[in-house]
């Protein structure tokens, strides 16, 4: 839900489901969660208003077309007694320069005089560094992007363990071990490995999100990770005669 349009608002907000091959599409999802990303005032989604508790909001850098949202997003949820946590990219004064704005809002929204404190949690990160995500067993990790002034991308990596195949093969023929096997060899297993042994990491790039950025972003550390992206959200530059 919402959208962007180049120097005037961004923000999109995305959610995630994800069931399992045997559910049915009546049962509960396995896995949910949303993300906000950047909060331009001009169309704030409803859906990031009304959504769970602990929205996640990634703000890609600091211009208004991309983060004036924020104050009225808060004052929104704080009324519904939700909380929001916002990542900002990591420049000196980007929590600070934020902070200041938040201040005047909620002198805007006094409670008998006194000003009505939004609920949230700020931080700001660093490519490449590893923040919690929004569901378990998930990441967000920023990526460098290329703009005006400091700015990230983020990617979100879902990290589950998987037991290595090559555990539950029959050692004489190579192939896979009957699944009536599988709990004597596991107990086998467990008593002559270590858990690094028995299992192997698997990651997928389950989401990744540039903003608007110059295409030099694909030259970037991040760039190797954003692309293996199931869903990959980016600009599309637009381009005519009028520009050289």
């Amino acid at each position: 839900a919402g959208g962007a349009s180049g120097g005037i608002n961004s923000a999109i907000h995305v959610w995630v489901e994800q069931r399992k091959a045997a559910d049915s599409t009546e049962a509960p999802p396995a896995t949910k969660y949303a993300l906000l990303l950047d909060a331009g005032g001009l169309s704030m989604p409803t859906e990031a208003i009304d959504g769970g508790n602990d929205l996640q909001l990634l703000v890609t850098h600091m211009h208004s077309d991309h983060c004036t949202g924020i104050p009225a997003l808060l004052a929104a949820r704080t009324l519904n007694d939700k909380s929001t946590r916002v990542v900002l990219p990591h420049a000196a004064d980007a929590e600070a320069r934020l902070r200041r704005v938040l201040a005047l809002f909620e002198e805007l929204n006094t409670n008998e005089g006194e000003p009505y404190p939004f609920k949230l949690a700020i931080e700001t990160a660093m490519p490449g560094a590893e923040l919690a995500g929004p569901a378990q067993k998930r990441v967000v990790v920023p990526f460098a992007t290329s703009h005006r002034v400091p700015s990230n991308g983020y990617a979100v990596v879902h990290r589950k363990r998987k037991l290595r195949p090559e555990l539950l093969v029959d050692a004489a023929t190579g192939e896979p071990l009957p699944k009536a096997e599988h709990a004597a060899r596991m107990k086998q297993l467990r008593a002559e490995l270590t858990e690094d042994e028995l299992y192997e990491t698997e990651e997928v790039v389950e989401l990744a999100y540039t903003g608007d950025s110059t295409i030099s972003w694909l030259d970037g550390a991040g760039a190797s990770l954003a692309l293996k992206a199931k869903l990959l959200v980016t600009e599309a530059t637009f381009v005519c005669d009028a520009i050289d």
